[in-house]
């Protein structure tokens, strides 16, 4: 994300948007540069294709997002 005021608010209005509830979110410090960070962010949501919507979405705000793994709970 953009190190500016609301940054993250933004992003998360894009899960509220989506009306998708976080489980967890953290950030680390970013490997490759300097004071920026990493956010991590774990959640629950169906079908697949409103994870893609997501995915567009936060891409519009931040300068990388990946999708780590997902899988179909017990």
């Amino acid at each position: 994300l953009q190190d500016d005021p609301g940054s993250l608010n933004k992003a998360l209005e894009v899960f509220k948007h989506h009306e998708v509830s976080l489980k967890h979110i953290e950030s680390r410090p970013a490997k490759n540069f300097e004071w920026e960070h990493d956010f991590l962010v774990e959640l629950a949501v169906q079908p697949s294709d409103k994870l893609l919507a997501i995915e567009q979405d936060l891409s519009k705000l931040a300068k990388h997002v990946q999708l780590i793994g997902d899988y179909l709970p017990a």
